[in-house]
């Protein structure tokens, strides 16, 4: 998900028991709490302890030296971490509950490590709590993969809940805040004033198969930001057939680069309840998914109040690939709505069923005409590209004034992608694709200026999304 250094100075940090329906969560008794982990401390302290995104090397790099294979054996999670951990490359972890890294502690996880979860009756996943903090330092060559523990063939996306991280930066919801999915725990209670606050550092992970469902409509994401300060680090992430959204940013400030998204059944990239960070080189495919789910879909929140901070994210560089087919549940490559605002710019977006990009409401409609939310330099093709329900065509006059300097082709075929097949995928451009010209140019707030050279996540050629990302089907 380094091509430069884009976000190198400031790269965009009681028992809680889950619930399904209105019973608990089992595998969080309190039986299991007693249990000895089978975590070992690694007897350092891993942690980052700076509040602001200062670090200078923030991407493991594999040195390219050969050295003998490791003979992996497996160990069993069966208890939260409540102190410094490292999940080394001699095993592979099996997390036997809803695993939880406690206030004060750090997980750190080498890189190549795989963490298998579920399939079962229990919700099996990994969440790092308001004051912890987890060090996941894959690398291109040796990728961190969270994935189903059910065998190939058989894997299917739901299998186990997903990687959550919670944080201490500014939300706009009132508090006491709780996820989707967690009845009023403490421990789970995410969001504060520091939007500085780095809850560790993920580079180079996959999460595969997770989104489980704790009752119908109840999903976890395969990815889930709650209240995530800036001072977290975040790239090269990958979710793969998740059930639920494969990225979602609840409020909190935190930015990431390359991040992609396949194979998911719903959206690609949710932002809302303040999210205010910062984002570049995305990539969303649904090419093998019908129906439901968006590319972006933004919310203030899900009443689309006034409440502050709004969601208002900045966000360039972004390849959207949807499906046509029928459907009447999401099919938008940019469904922007309930009072939110935000800047999108250098986003292509194609093949989408039911339009390109949707400002739904009056109020999301309002801070497009006045300039809170803004779309340009992008590219659309899909069949109806400005979703006009509004009357009088004002999402058209909108996102093609002039000086914006959006563009339209006529379809998938004519953007010139290398391939989007979800088992094969190569986003990088062909020679004379119109995403190679009209490019705006990013922010120069620690945005990659590489982005000034393409329309979408990949020029001519795609190296950042190369090598530890997966097409295998389930």
């Amino acid at each position: 998900m380094t091509k430069s250094t884009f976000f190198r100075a400031a790269l965009f940090a009681t028992t809680g028991t889950l619930v399904m329906a209105s019973a608990a969560l089992p595998g969080c008794t309190d039986e299991e709490e007693l249990k000895p982990s089978t975590t070992k401390d690694s007897g350092t302290d891993p942690g980052d302890t700076s509040t602001t995104p200062t670090d200078t090397n923030v991407t493991p790099t594999d040195d390219g030296t050969d050295t003998p294979p490791v003979m992996v054996t497996d160990e069993d999670v069966t208890a939260d971490i409540e102190a410094d951990t490292t999940w080394t490359a001699t095993k592979r972890y099996h997390l036997k509950k809803f695993v939880r890294v406690k206030a004060g502690a750090t997980l750190t996880i080498e890189a190549g490590v795989t963490i298998a979860s579920g399939p079962g009756a229990e919700v099996f996943g990994l969440a790092i709590l308001p004051g912890a903090k987890i060090k996941a330092m894959g690398t291109a060559a040796k990728p961190i993969v969270f994935t189903s523990g059910a065998k190939k063939g058989s894997r299917k996306p739901g299998d186990w809940a997903g990687l959550l991280l919670f944080g201490k930066a500014k939300v706009n919801l009132p508090a006491p805040r709780y996820p989707e999915g967690l009845k009023d725990q403490p421990e789970y209670a995410y969001g504060g004033d520091d939007d500085n606050d780095s809850s560790g550092e993920m580079h180079y992970v996959r999460v595969e198969y997770a989104g489980y469902q704790l009752s119908p409509n109840n999903e976890i994401n395969s990815f889930g930001f709650f209240g995530v300060g800036r001072g977290t680090k975040l790239d090269h992430l990958q979710s793969h057939f998740g059930n639920d959204d494969s990225f979602e940013f609840f409020g909190g400030s935190v930015d990431a680069k390359y991040l992609i998204a396949t194979s998911g059944t719903d959206d690609c990239f949710d932002m809302d309840n303040g999210f205010t960070g910062r984002l570049q080189f995305l990539i969303c495919n649904r090419d093998d998914i019908s129906g439901g789910g968006n590319g972006f879909e933004t919310d203030n929140d899900a009443s689309g109040s006034t409440s502050t901070p709004f969601t208002n994210p900045t966000v360039w560089n972004a390849t959207i690939v949807g499906k046509v087919t029928t459907t009447t549940e999401g099919g938008h490559g940019m469904h922007l709505r309930r009072n939110v605002r935000g800047s999108y710019g250098n986003i292509l977006v194609a093949n989408w069923p039911l339009s390109g990009v949707f400002v739904d409401g009056s109020a999301a409609l309002a801070n497009a005409t006045a300039g809170t939310l803004d779309v340009k330099s992008s590219l659309f093709a899909n069949g109806k590209n400005y979703n006009d329900m509004a009357a009088g065509g004002a999402i058209e006059v909108w996102a093609t004034a002039a000086g914006k300097n959006n563009k339209t082709a006529a379809n998938l075929a004519a953007v010139m992608i290398t391939d989007t097949t979800s088992d094969k995928y190569n986003f990088a451009l062909k020679d004379g694709s119109p995403a190679l010209t009209g490019a705006g140019t990013p922010p120069a707030d620690g945005f990659d200026p590489s982005g000034k050279d393409f329309i979408g996540a990949c020029g001519k050629t795609c190296p950042e999304f190369e090598g530890w990302v997966t097409k295998e089907a389930p």
